[in-house]
């Protein structure tokens, strides 16, 4: 708001020549005073009429005269070009906004196509994994670990087996030697066969070890 003495506002606004000139537009009410004296050139009422005596002076028209409806209208396009700019730069934040939301979507839309094309990749390298293999088993180059261990199993109890039955002829052969009787033989019969077992247990141990770090490391080297 800027406030001008009458001898500023008529000279400086209205273009008058003599400040007293003022004073009739002042008493018809044309031109508002404040209390202090001032004018303030924000007044709508100042503002009409500073804009009727620029326009009297360019087209050298009478100044039409103030009414209420003039003043009204006035005062509303004053209102509307206050207001534009805040709607413009609400528009703006909306049209942001819209910008925004968009951009996240397409971000999102991104994501999810690029998550989908992973996925379809990993189930294409699964599915040429399994074709291999099959390939593999049919060329008698892959064998499953199921069979492995069922072929060591049965491998393991024919040796076992056919250790226990020499070791029964070893003992019956000790036996007669030293002349052992029923219930030494027995004692004898019963140690070799709990270092027997001893030994089996250690021995499947070490298999299981050996199968299992053979069937990780050959499932390392099938993924590179």
């Amino acid at each position: 708001m800027a406030l001008l003495n009458k001898t500023e506002f008529a000279k400086g606004q209205c273009g008058m020549k003599a400040s007293n000139e003022l004073a009739v537009y002042i008493s018809r009410g044309n031109v508002i005073v404040g209390t202090d004296g001032l004018v303030d050139t924000e007044n709508p009422v100042n503002i009409l009429f500073v804009q009727k005596r620029a326009a009297k002076k360019n087209n050298g028209h009478e100044e039409p005269p103030v009414t209420v409806e003039s003043l009204v209208a006035e005062v509303a396009s004053n209102q509307v070009a206050t207001a534009a700019p805040k709607v413009k730069a609400r528009a703006a934040r909306q049209n942001r906004s819209v910008h925004h939301e968009i951009s996240e979507g397409v971000k999102e839309k991104m994501n999810l196509d690029k998550r989908m094309k992973e996925i379809d990749i990993e189930k294409k390298q699964r599915e040429s994994q399994l074709l291999k293999n099959k390939q593999d088993r049919a060329a008698g180059k892959l064998i499953p670990t199921a069979l492995v261990k069922g072929l060591f199993q049965n491998q393991f109890k024919s040796i076992v087996m056919g250790f226990k039955q020499g070791l029964d002829q070893m003992i019956m052969e000790i036996a007669k030697k030293k002349a052992m009787n029923i219930n030494e033989r027995a004692e004898l019969k019963k140690e070799m066969v709990k270092i027997l077992n001893s030994c089996i247990d250690e021995t499947i141990r070490i298999s299981k070890r050996d199968i299992s770090s053979l069937v990780a490391e050959y499932s390392q080297t099938s993924e590179e």
